[in-house]
């Protein structure tokens, strides 16, 4: 796996984490002016404030928009261009096999290999860069904007996160041996 991270050119991968982060950013903090529109404009009768702060959100919800399909755009290019560098390895690799080592592996799982291994390789990058940096970064933020508004409500949080977290290592735990299972099916 660190091999195929190697592969990876930087720059996109960083631009597309710097993006996922703004995306992040905009979404975390609609809910702090939503506040404020209601404590300081509807509470007031500001309707000049209102419209503003209003315009504010419009813009913010604009940028975290822009931010999440450059992500989306940038994750798939990132993730395509390493399926391809791996089938173009796999094709040079399986073309200096010997008809022996043809018959060993079996035509079905070479295959496999070309087709959904590189498929499920090319998923797990795109979802990486997409979603499973994001949690986190929600997670995280959301912890502090909670912790902003109100200590007591961060404490349930502090109290749910690992109950979260326990659970979805449980969920891992049971399935990665049936994906294995799976795995093996799928080369009979």
């Amino acid at each position: 796996m660190l091999k195929m991270i190697k592969r990876l050119s930087p720059l996109p991968v960083i631009a597309a984490i710097v993006f996922l982060l703004i995306q992040v950013l905009c979404d975390l903090y609609i809910p702090t002016l939503t506040a404020d529109m209601v404590n300081d404009g509807i509470v007031k009768g500001d309707t000049g404030f209102i419209w503003q702060l209003g315009i504010v959100m419009i813009l913010i919800s604009l940028g975290g928009f822009a931010a999440a399909l450059l992500n989306t755009n940038i994750s798939a290019r990132i993730s395509y261009r390493l399926g391809c560098m791996l089938r173009k390895d796999i094709y040079h690799k399986v073309s200096q096999f010997s008809n022996d080592e043809f018959d060993k592996i079996g035509t079905s799982s070479l295959i496999t290999r070309n087709t959904n291994d590189v498929t499920q390789v090319q998923n797990l990058i795109e979802m990486f860069l997409k979603f499973l940096i994001l949690a986190p970064l929600y997670l995280i933020g959301g912890v502090v904007m909670a912790y902003r508004l109100s200590s007591s409500l961060a404490t349930v949080f502090s109290i749910i996160v690992p109950i979260v977290a326990l659970t979805a290592i449980g969920i891992s735990v049971y399935a990665n041996p049936l994906y294995s299972k799976m795995q093996k099916n799928l080369d009979r």
